[in-house]
């Protein structure tokens, strides 16, 4: 029986792999329904409280600007594709904020 407890990727990766926009997009997050606007060529969020995904949703392709492809992990029923996929990569979250100057 195969078990996935987490994929950890980079960014990029991470939207490759599950067959979505970019997280710079307007419907990038990869966790909640918040669209973005454009701003000067920057995605700028303003609600702080959206609705999650969900795995059910992301399978059902309910939220649409946000899928670009079917990945071929949606054939793994034990993976689920909003909670096990995680974003808090260190190398983007950290490293690069407190090292750039």
């Amino acid at each position: 029986m195969l078990q996935i407890r987490a994929i950890i990727a980079d960014s990029p990766a991470r939207a490759f792999i599950k067959g979505v926009i970019s997280f710079n997009a307007k419907n990038g997050c990869l966790k909640c329904i918040s669209e973005g606007k454009s701003i000067q060529g920057r995605v700028a969020y303003s609600e702080c409280i959206a609705a999650d995904r969900t795995d059910e949703g992301f399978r059902m392709r309910l939220y649409g600007d946000h899928h670009k492809f079917d990945s071929p992990l949606l054939h793994l029923h034990c993976l689920d594709m909003v909670k096990q996929v995680i974003v808090a990569d260190s190398l983007h979250l950290i490293d690069l904020g407190v090292t750039k100057l």
